[in-house]
């Protein structure tokens, strides 16, 4: 009797320790990336255009990182932001005035159907595969959409699992773009009654 006593206490805090390890590893709410406040993983992927893309690419600049997948409904609207915010706020590839760039990472699709997204949606912005998956767990990504941003020096500073009519606002403040207004509806100032 003392013998199963002790193994249901015994039982009993080790699945409150595991329930307590899980619940900070998904950050309770599960919105935030738990790799924030660490340095970023290193990773090489292939771009659609044949090279291949590492984190080093991006040295000294901030750098946003949009995981996601064609075949994930999520995704869309999220891409769709991003591509508005990068037009709008990214000057033009001519120039080296940004100190920020966007990646979009697609999990575990195949190649044809990112090549059609891209194409269809006139993304902006490079496109890597990342069909094995591999930098997305490094990057504890457990949903996607997902969006990390790294900073100059290749620490993750904010992470945002999920998409949300906020998401290219919160991406200016987080990569620091100050001319950044949204989308404007009705007229040159937005809104109605211009």
């Amino acid at each position: 009797m003392v013998c199963a006593i002790a193994v249901v206490l015994a039982f009993t805090f080790w699945i409150t320790w595991r329930a307590k390890a899980l619940e900070r590893d998904l950050d309770v709410s599960s919105t935030k990336l738990s790799v924030v406040g660490q340095p970023a993983p290193d990773f090489h992927l292939p771009a659609l255009d044949g090279h291949t893309v590492s984190r080093s690419d991006f040295h000294g600049k901030k750098l946003a990182i949009i995981f996601w997948a064609s075949w994930n409904n999520g995704s869309h609207p999220a891409m769709l932001s991003l591509q508005m915010f990068y037009r709008t706020a990214h000057p033009s590839a001519s120039t080296a005035d940004s100190n920020f760039d966007l990646l979009a990472v697609s999990v575990g699709d195949q190649r044809q159907a990112v090549e059609d997204f891209v194409t269809q949606d006139k993304i902006g912005f490079p496109v890597v595969l990342d069909s094995s998956e591999a930098t997305a767990k490094a990057f504890h990504v457990r949903s996607i959409p997902s969006v990390a941003v790294i900073d100059a020096s290749g620490k993750v500073t904010w992470g945002s699992v999920g998409f949300t009519q906020r998401m290219a606002f919160d991406l200016a403040r987080e990569l620091g773009v100050t001319n950044f207004r949204g989308m404007e509806f009705g007229g040159p100032r937005g809104g109605r009654g211009n």
